[in-house]
């Protein structure tokens, strides 16, 4: 087992860059060089890692009496204590965040299932939105470099 230090970029590694991509580049890490993400161009494309953080989290505070609402962040819980906190395999923080992908459309399953029916739009109308953006830009980044 090959456990590593934490670094700043854990969140959007983890979190971020499975959903939301970007370039990819050669850097030093722990005397080896390897393949990196880079960080994000602005801002704005660190709040959909700390969004999907959020939304599963406020699941256990919403649906405290649910079983499935303790499920989905109790699984994120294991990835985050092995990765995370033990900081095992944070030099491939980006594969191993695609562990939990697969949570976050059941998280807004549940969601759908709790909200008020008058909500359904709404949150359809910013799944949309979200979907669009993150096509858009993962799209472009992949045009970006097939050659």
């Amino acid at each position: 087992l090959r456990f590593q230090t934490r670094s700043a970029d854990l969140v959007p590694d983890f979190f971020g860059h499975p959903l939301l991509i970007s370039d990819l580049e050669m850097r030093e890490l722990h005397g080896e060089t390897v393949l990196r993400p880079t960080p994000y161009d602005c801002w704005a494309m660190e709040l959909l890692p700390w969004g999907v953080v959020l939304l599963l989290l406020s699941m256990i505070w919403v649906g405290r009496r649910d079983p499935l609402a303790w499920a989905i962040p109790l699984y994120l819980a294991v990835d985050v204590a092995v990765h995370l906190i033990g900081g095992y395999g944070l030099d491939e923080a980006v594969i191993f965040g695609g562990h939990w992908v697969f949570l976050v459309p059941m998280a807004l399953g549940w969601l759908y299932h709790v909200l008020p029916k008058q909500a359904y739009r709404y949150m359809d109308l910013a799944l949309l939105l979200l979907s669009i953006y993150m096509c858009t830009h993962n799209l472009s980044v992949i045009l970006l470099h097939i050659k």
